[in-house]
Parts: C-alpha cells; sequence; structure tokens
C-alpha cells in the first residue's frame, strides 16, 4: 500500500517507483531527505541542551510505502496504546518494524501554511 499526501503536489512518478522498489526490498518505505540546518533540542524557556547530530537527521515525506497487514497491525496498536504519530511510518515503527528511507534530493515540498504557496507557484513555473 502507498501512502502519499495531498499536502506534496511535486511528487513524481519516479519517486512512487523508488519507493515502492524500497518497500519490495524492505517491506517499509518512505521518501524522505537529509537535513542540513543545525538543529538545538531546547528546554525550559528555549534554553538549549544539546546540539543533535545531523548527519542522523532525516525529515520525512510521502510517499510511503507498507504491506496492508503491516500497517493495519501497526495502527491496531496506536488505537490499543491510545497514541498519536504523526505519520504511517512512526505507527511501523512503534511495532518494531524497519522502514527503509529512500533519499529524495528533488523539490517534494509541503504546503502547509500560506508562505508555501509562493515556494510552490515558482516550481509549477518551472515546469
Amino acid at each position: 500500500m502507498v501512502i502519499h499526501d495531498g499536502a506534496r503536489p511535486f511528487v513524481t512518478p519516479e519517486l512512487i517507483a523508488a519507493v515502492l522498489k524500497a518497500c519490495k526490498r524492505n517491506c517499509a518505505s518512505a521518501a524522505a531527505a537529509p537535513i542540513w540546518d543545525t538543529v538545538k533540542s531546547v528546554g525550559r524557556a528555549n534554553m538549549v541542551e544539546r546540539t543533535e547530530d545531523r548527519t542522523k537527521l532525516w525529515t520525512a515525506q510521502t510517499p510511503q510505502a507498507f504491506p496492508l497487514s503491516m500497517l493495519i497491525r501497526a495502527y491496531k496498536e496506536v488505537e490499543a496504546r491510545k497514541l498519536v504519530v504523526t505519520d504511517d511510518t512512526s505507527a511501523v515503527e512503534m511495532i518494531g518494524e524497519q522502514v527503509k528511507l529512500v533519499e529524495w534530493l528533488r523539490p517534494n515540498i509541503k504546503i502547509t501554511t500560506p508562505e508555501d504557496l509562493p515556494v510552490a507557484a515558482a516550481l509549477i513555473s518551472l515546469v
């Protein structure tokens, strides 16, 4: 099963194919990109507690692909434990399954705020 959110309108057939290929080899997969920014963990009053190792941090994207039975099992566990997950890979990880990330550096932006719209418009004009 492939899951893709409508907030990422620039998905390509190549990305879907790459995620499906990784799913067939690894059972669960997702598009992702390594981060370049420095990430800080903060505590009270926004005081920095530590700097994270960005070489181990990626942003998860869609599409994401899973065997349907795995996804159903994952969400039954989420429901039973009354948890909140931010994406489908989080649910699958919670039941102990591994997820293969498919590196995708081409534009796969997520439109979530009004500020994202000019970026999307610029990308459309390039197509």
